[in-house]
């Protein structure tokens, strides 16, 4: 069955909602019997999509008033009709570059061209409607709004800390944690430097019952003994029913709601706060994917939803009861795809590389499918900022480092498309190296490179150099800038950049397979670089030059690993090489065997010389498990390896699952191979899989009872560049009126208030600028002052500000909504809705750009139909129907995407809408 979708198909059904009649001129007013006959209209002898689209293609242009031929010239509003048909006639031509691309059989090199020719024709879409001056309509690119408001916010800076939920009970009871030897200290420093302690220690309270409300008047009694000006606040929220389904209904497991409490510490601006408990533990934390992904769909079965979540869990390693062990599993936010690498700094603070899919839990809008997101904890385990990396098309995130004085944090990973406007390394089709470095303090972007090369590369290590200096270890598939050459296969490469990001080396490695670095490692002169080559397991020493090239040192292959994987490499405080990962391969070559393999896939601790030169202090310790153990993360903390793996398990009788798996967690001294923990902990669907670890030497105290960090910072960054995926450099138009749009650039230091300041005075103070405060964040709104109106365009491609901003493109005008009168006639608003990313790069965005494209072109229709019959001032007409008439539209879209994906389509109809 062949189902052709046109336009005027869509356009009967939305008149025939709307209330629009088809009245044609034979019918109508005496203003509409001298309208012209539009292009759309069987009857016309203006140019039809075929020919459009070969008079584009052989470069004439798009939209041209001037060459508009109306069959009437006595209509009232002629120019207004002769635009509106050139637009019209422009819409029809990019949708027939859009049929034409989604036809069958189209080359990579045809589809290149229908790109290229779609990419100028909506380039001067824009121009055309910011240059042309109509009467009684008022068009719009892209949306019609009374008032346009950034989704993004900067959080207003408070005096405030509030902790997770510390207890959920009841308020009359004595809270667990809280028995026993419980105490603590807090430092308060004012703004001269002058520390004041005060000590808490609970057996002060006496037989006072430790409830939450009792300690919480206890530690402000302390408090004010002391004359602080900080306090405690307690905070109770109701909890949820303990509910399950049975049978279909829900049914209340236990009716006594809970009570969740929390604390809050209310500051000033003259107390800086710290927290010493009298004793700390180690703290491990692991980021792990829980549950099953989705299933993609194919030609036969329909995708299945997964329940994947991505989750941070911290365990306290000094505990041997493995219940007692894992502290907290906290599900991280749904727009985390993965979590690939996280690290701790000197101050115990916990960061994490995420890679996020959708608008990240604090509202940022990424730009592509996929950016990187930084994210900051505290010790308490509370987010302390998110940062977004702002990509094009897509990037993720590898690897992070700390620099060893806790200043700075790298981050590295690929990049696909525009990242750093100031740097034109970037490229829209092959995937790059990136390395990005923060301030640790406050998320400040410090320095951002990208790397081109012709076949594509990604980092996938990175560690600071004594000197602040940043080395990156990656994969790259051809030969590298200023690298000796291409080896074959996948190589591997070394890059040195200096502290101020300036790339100062490139070394490229490997064999003539395939080579993966996994890790990377700076000890004094020394860089340790680990992986898999040509599937052994290998690690290679490099030494830093004052100038120049790090020089390639050792080799050390210790043999194949028969499928096995490298997790990372460390070095001890002797300086001994420490490479953990999995094997199949029972007979390594990386010295004493001190845990003998037994079988499968297991586990193995290598420690090596210095020198990487065999050793007779070399040691290699097999890990064995219940099951088959698949190594995915490492990191070194006091001497110990803490390895993170997925370990195979046996799925529980009569659940229907399979390929089932525990998180594998173990502490290893690499000398002797003796375990000093190990843990084991669960997923959805028993699914488990960690994807990084990192520990905090003093990370785990009496402090955890609290929720209390070991430090406070209440100020968090204003910069927009730093609350959004806006990067310096990205910029955005707005336009007064009909006058010429002026560009607006982000710079590093802008704010909403900068940014407030710098619309008003492009628009020559036609727009009224606030910034208003909602839910905690300051945004940006804008509305036009008086009557003139103000477009808000959108920048160039990859670098455009209002998608990251939240702002729509489109005109915001005090005429939506109103009746306006010119000539005893209802101005017309119209906003055709037509983003200006879109394109024809993928079926996906075909598909996209051919429904905008459709419905615009109906609209256009309905505003002819407008022109044609005025309503007279009495009748408000604007671009956005009721809200029924949008549901119908909508139903119409989902059944027109039905149809396109369950029936056949000729190829060669004139089918103009597919969803």
């Amino acid at each position: 069955m062949v189902i052709s979708i046109t336009a005027s198909l869509l356009t009967s059904y939305y008149d025939a909602k709307a209330g629009i009649g088809t009245t044609t001129s034979a019918t109508a007013s005496s203003t509409s019997k001298a309208a012209p006959t539009p292009p759309w209209q069987s009857t016309s002898t203006a140019p039809q999509q075929s020919a459009l689209v070969k008079s584009v293609l052989g470069g004439a242009a798009f939209f041209n008033a001037a060459a508009t031929q109306l069959t009437s010239t006595g209509a009232t509003n002629s120019a207004d009709y002769k635009n509106l048909f050139a637009l019209y006639q422009g819409i029809n031509a990019l949708q027939g570059l859009a049929t034409q691309a989604a036809a069958t059989g189209v080359t990579a090199t045809q589809l290149a061209t229908y790109q290229a020719a779609f990419t100028k024709g909506m380039t001067q879409l824009q121009t055309y409607l910011s240059q042309t001056g109509f009467k009684t309509l008022d068009v719009a690119q892209g949306t019609l709004t009374a008032s346009s408001q950034t989704s993004v916010g900067a959080p207003v800076s408070t005096d405030t800390y509030t902790t997770g939920t510390v207890y959920s009970g009841s308020a009359s009871d004595p809270v667990p944690a809280f028995a026993g030897d419980v105490s603590f200290s807090m430092t308060l420093t004012d703004t001269h430097g002058v520390a004041k302690t005060v000590d808490f220690n609970l057996d002060d309270m006496g037989s006072t019952p430790r409830t939450m409300g009792n300690v919480t008047n206890y530690l402000n009694a302390q408090l004010k003994a002391a004359g602080a000006k900080t306090t405690f606040k307690l905070i109770s929220t109701a909890g949820t029913l303990d509910t399950t389904t049975v049978n279909g209904q829900t049914v209340t497991l236990n009716a006594n709601t809970p009570t969740n409490f929390s604390l809050e510490v209310v500051g000033t601006p003259t107390e800086a706060v710290t927290f010493t408990p009298p004793s700390t533990t180690p703290a491990v934390y692991v980021t792990a994917t829980s549950g099953t992904a989705a299933a993609a769909a194919t030609s036969l079965t329909p995708a299945v939803v997964g329940d994947q979540t991505q989750q941070l869990l911290k365990f306290d390693p000094s505990s041997s009861d493995p219940s007692t062990s894992q502290v907290s599993n906290d599900a991280m936010s749904s727009a985390v795809a993965s979590a690939l690498a996280s690290a701790t700094g000197p101050d115990g603070s916990l960061y994490v590389v995420a890679n996020v899919d959708a608008t990240t839990a604090d509202g940022q809008t990424i730009n592509g499918a996929q950016d990187v997101a930084l994210t900051k904890y505290d010790s308490a385990g509370n987010v302390v900022y998110t940062r977004t990396l702002g990509a094009e098309n897509s990037a993720t995130g590898y690897a992070i480092a700390v620099s060893p004085d806790g200043s700075s944090v790298a981050v590295a990973g690929s990049v696909t498309g525009a990242l750093d406007a100031n740097n034109p390394g970037a490229s829209a089709t092959s995937t790059n190296s990136f390395v990005t470095e923060y301030s640790a303090a406050e998320g400040d972007e410090t320095w951002t490179t990208t790397q081109a090369s012709t076949a594509g590369d990604s980092a996938t290590g990175v560690a600071f150099g004594a000197d602040g200096s940043v080395y990156v270890t990656g994969t790259t598939q051809s030969k590298l800038s200023g690298g000796a050459g291409e080896i074959g296969g996948q190589d591997g490469y070394l890059r040195s950049y200096s502290a101020a990001g300036t790339l100062t080396s490139t070394t490229q490695f490997g064999t003539t397979g395939k080579d993966t670095p996994s890790g990377i490692a700076v000890s004094g002169d020394n860089i340790y670089i680990a992986g898999v080559e040509n599937g052994d397991g290998v690690v290679r020493q490099f030494t830093i030059q004052p100038s120049g090239a790090p020089t390639a040192g050792t080799v050390r292959d210790l043999g194949s690993l028969q499928g096995g994987t490298i997790a990372g490499v460390g070095v001890n405080a002797d300086g001994s090489v420490v490479v953990a990962g999995s094997t199949h391969n029972g007979a390594l070559a990386a010295g004493t065997v001190t845990t003998a393999y037994q079988s499968g896939q297991e586990g193995f601790v290598a420690s090596l010389s210095s020198s990487l030169q065999a050793s007779s202090s070399d040691a290699l310790t097999y890990i064995p498990t219940s099951g088959n153990l698949a190594a995915t993360a490492m990191t070194m903390s006091g001497g110990q390896v803490y390895l993170a793996g997925t370990l195979s398990t046996t799925p529980q009788a009569g659940s229907g699952l399979t390929n089932t798996s525990n998180g594998y967690l173990a502490a290893i001294d690499p000398t002797t191979g003796a375990v000093s923990w190990s843990q084991q902990f669960q997923g959805t669907d028993e699914k488990a899989a960690p994807t990084s670890i990192a520990v905090a030497s003093t990370g785990s105290s009496i402090l955890d009872a609290f929720g209390l960090p070991t430090s406070i910072s209440y100020n968090d960054s204003t910069l927009l560049v730093d609350n959004s995926s806006l990067r310096a450099g990205d910029s955005f138009y707005v336009q007064s009126g009909s006058g010429t749009p002026q560009k607006i650039t982000i710079a590093a230091a802008d704010t909403f208030q900068t940014l407030q300041t710098e619309i008003q005075r492009a628009t020559g103070f036609a727009a009224t600028v606030t910034t208003p405060t909602f839910s905690g964040d300051t945004q940006l709104k804008i509305v036009a002052a008086g009557n003139t109106p103000v477009t808000l365009i959108a920048g160039p491609t990859g670098t455009d500000a209002l998608k990251a901003l939240g702002l729509t493109a489109g005109e915001v005008s005090n005429d939506v909504g109103k009746t306006s009168t010119v000539s005893h006639t209802a101005k017309v608003t119209l906003g055709l809705n037509l983003p200006t990313t879109l394109n024809l790069g993928s079926t996906a965005s075909i598909k996209a750009a051919t429904s905008a494209l459709a419905l615009a072109s109906a609209k256009i229709q309905n505003a002819y139909q407008s022109l044609v019959n005025p309503t007279g001032a009495a009748t408000t007409t604007t671009s956005t129907p009721s809200a029924y008439v949008t549901a119908q539209i909508a139903n119409y879209q989902s059944a027109l995407s039905w149809l396109e994906n369950n029936e056949s389509t000729d190829s060669t109809s004139s089918s103009l809408l597919l969803l």
